[in-house]
């Protein structure tokens, strides 16, 4: 992406500045484009399952947003970004709002912890000349 964001601006003879901007832009198109062939599949993935799902449960599927539901997936992502956060009257709500983070933490502090165990643990290689125990070929040393 560099080689070609560096030819153009030699080509267009572009100041410093924009050259820069040049290749920020051609990195957020990139993403862009990136994040809507993602959303796309993603899109086509949910409609389909949720179709194997209505045939397998003997219901119709998805038939209520756009031709044959095809505009499902549109509909459920904006129902998940409009939703509202309830919280009970009786919580405490800083708490509230602060216990999801506290569980991801606890989970990635432990599963770190785990990953920077496994240095610590050591076995012997074992190598064809050495025997193991309860198979035919292992003799016990007299």
């Amino acid at each position: 992406m560099e080689p070609l964001a560096k030819s153009l601006a030699d080509r267009w003879e572009l100041a410093p500045v924009a050259r820069e901007l040049l290749y920020a832009g051609m990195i957020l198109t990139l993403a862009l484009a990136v994040s809507l062939l993602v959303l796309t599949i993603a899109g086509i993935l949910t409609y389909v399952e949720r179709r194997v799902a209505g045939r397998t449960q003997s219901r119709i599927g998805p038939n209520r947003v756009g031709p044959l539901g095809l505009l499902q997936w549109v509909a459920d992502g904006v129902k998940l970004i409009t939703k509202e956060d309830v919280i009970p009257s009786a919580a405490d709500r800083p708490l509230f709002r602060l216990a999801p983070y506290l569980v991801v933490v606890g989970v990635f502090a432990a599963r770190s912890r785990i990953a920077c165990l496994r240095p610590a643990i050591r076995c012997q290689p074992r190598t064809p000349s050495t025997p193991v125990k309860n198979t035919p070929r292992y003799i016990e040393p007299s």
